[in-house]
């Protein structure tokens, strides 16, 4: 077999033919190599901005993609080199109304799992103790400027709403209409906080006092404010009614008081009438049987007549 080697025209190639396309082969494989190191330099250029800060992120992002740096590398750098979250300031020491606050808001959650295990008493203690706190935080100097005093003035009526609650349980009658009351005076006319102040200051008098004018006024203002609230609508329509019945009886019990009054009087006429008639008569003398008398009478120790009576008339006789 031949060892000819032919072109691709199918000529026979001669030795310097082959040994210069070898060399132009060496030679280009040399500026491949050279290029791919110029390339492989910049990428390197490029990490090192962003690793010394020169270059922002959203830069290297760009240049890297210009320089030939794979997605997922262009990814991965991105995420070694966030950039450092500044730490967080640090929180102003709360002041007093605050802390008062938030013992008050932690007393309050006391007395609700207090209530819900059915401690109805020591619940009591609680909601007035964060009714007290919060009253204080109110109080403490600076509570408006921080956003305290209102936040407080809500948990107060909250905590006072609960204590009449648990009074109302404990059928302490007075103590759960004046919490109803201070509710009422810290809800701030917001209404839902102020129609269960005027629920519970209602039931109150109802239940214990027999204030039965100002249960319906209490419930009629808590209807006014929540028209759409059930339980306050059918204490109300319950309460009414027997106010009503209690009114048909006071009058049912005039009426009959009326006719036995009309029917006594009626009653000692006629025995009146009775006694008179069957009295016996009187006898009344004739006038020359009557007795006579008179009085002798004197004006500065000298007579001047005397004073004539009969059964008829009197007369002076000188």
């Amino acid at each position: 077999m031949s060892d000819d080697v032919y072109d691709e025209d199918g000529m026979r190639e001669r030795a310097d033919v082959r040994e210069s396309e070898a060399r132009r082969r060496e030679r280009d494989r040399a500026e491949a190599r050279a290029e791919e190191a110029g390339r492989e330099a910049g990428r390197d250029g490029v990490r090192a901005d962003l690793r010394e800060g020169r270059i922002s992120r959203e830069d290297f992002a760009r240049l890297a993609r210009e320089a030939g740096i794979s997605v997922r590398e262009v990814a991965a750098t991105l995420r070694e080199h966030r950039p450092a979250q500044a730490a967080p300031a640090p929180l102003p020491s709360p002041s007093a109304a605050a802390r008062s606050l938030a013992t008050a808001a932690t007393a309050k959650a006391k007395g609700v799992e207090e209530l819900r295990r059915g401690e109805t008493a020591e619940a009591a203690a609680t909601f007035s103790r964060a009714a007290e706190l919060a009253a204080a935080a109110r109080a403490e100097p600076g509570s408006g400027s921080d956003g305290v005093s209102g936040e407080a003035l809500r948990l107060q009526a909250a905590a006072e709403l609960n204590l009449s609650l648990c009074q109302l349980k404990l059928c302490e009658w007075e103590a759960a209409a004046a919490a109803g009351s201070r509710a009422l005076a810290a809800g701030g006319g917001e209404a839902a906080t102020c129609t269960k102040a005027f629920y519970r200051r209602a039931k109150a008098p109802h239940l214990g006092q027999g204030q039965r004018d100002a249960a319906l006024a209490d419930l009629r203002s808590a209807a006014r404010l929540s028209p759409q609230d059930g339980e306050v609508r059918r204490e109300l329509a319950r309460v009414e009614a027997e106010a009503e019945a209690e009114a048909e009886a006071e009058e049912a019990e005039a009426e009959a008081a009326t006719v036995v009054g009309e029917a006594t009087v009626t009653a000692a006429e006629e025995a009146e009438a009775e006694a008179v008639a069957e009295a016996p008569a009187v006898a009344i003398p004739a006038p020359e049987r009557r007795s006579y008398c008179y009085l002798e009478l004197a004006v500065d120790g000298r007579p001047v007549g005397h004073l004539d009576s009969n059964p008829t008339c009197y007369r002076l006789q000188p």
